[in-house]
């Protein structure tokens, strides 16, 4: 016996949601993702480009890197991550640079520059708040009671 999949709607209605996927899978799905229901890639026009067991072929083809732990040490490989590290922090140290080595030119635009005050917007008001400010904020809020429906105006009698 096959485990399916229904459900009792809020109407009352049995919702069978195995075969209504099977009876939408060639339908565009809702997103970003250029597929159908059943996870085809789409092209313009609802074109099937690739269908999903190519992609899924694709996506298992490529290798994925790995990282393996392991707890013993070495002592070469202590040697060589300590050589790497020194090589690395002389490189560093060899190609940072400071004020005093940018141009002349660069230093004056730079003073000649006006204070940036982040604070302010483009228009030059100053900031009203935070979300978290505005949320915080005391609100009255009022809010319509709403008469409970019956069968007669779920139906529209």
């Amino acid at each position: 016996m096959q485990n399916r999949r229904v459900y009792r709607s809020a109407l009352g209605k049995m919702v069978d949601m195995d075969a209504m996927l099977a009876m939408n899978e060639e339908q565009i799905a809702v997103g970003n993702m250029k597929v159908n229901a059943r996870g085809d890639e789409l092209g313009p026009g609802g074109i099937v480009l690739r269908t999903r067991d190519e992609v899924m072929e694709d996506y298992y083809k490529t290798q994925k890197q790995q990282v393996v732990y392991t707890t013993e040490r070495s002592e070469e490989a202590d040697a060589s991550h300590s050589r790497a590290s020194a090589e690395g922090q002389h490189n560093l140290q060899k190609d940072a640079m400071t004020l005093a080595d940018l141009p002349q030119d660069i230093m004056e635009q730079d003073a000649q520059m006006p204070a940036i005050n982040p604070l302010a917007t483009d228009q030059g008001r100053a900031m009203r708040g935070s979300l978290a400010a505005s949320v915080a904020k005391d609100a009255k809020v009022e809010q319509k009671l709403l008469t409970p429906r019956n069968k007669a105006t779920r139906i529209g009698q």
